[in-house]
């Protein structure tokens, strides 16, 4: 990960977030360890992809309890309206 964030950072506006200037004979080495790195982490996570493979991309979301609309109590009992309650930290299903 170091080669990447230093090429990463390289041309970076804020001058403390760049590193030292880098010499074109290591600049050549810092791409080399990264090819290999980045080699190295695809066939890591290879036999996880290939799990996943079968599963579709979107699944599409079902919410199990009835809908609680906002103005309604919210069900986890706080006696708060559900908009300003648990609505406002829960995602949204369809």
């Amino acid at each position: 990960m170091i080669p990447i964030m230093m090429l990463h950072h390289e041309h970076n506006p804020d001058p403390q977030m760049r590193p030292p200037s880098i010499p074109a004979e290591k600049r050549e080495g810092l791409l080399e360890t990264m090819i290999a790195g980045l080699t190295y982490i695809y066939r890591y996570f290879e036999p996880h992809r290939r799990a996943l493979a079968h599963i579709p991309a979107r699944l599409p979301m079902r919410r199990e309890e009835p809908k609680v609309g906002r103005n309604e109590p919210c069900p986890c009992g706080s006696g708060r309206k559900h908009k300003h309650c648990c609505m406002a930290s829960s995602p949204t299903f369809h």
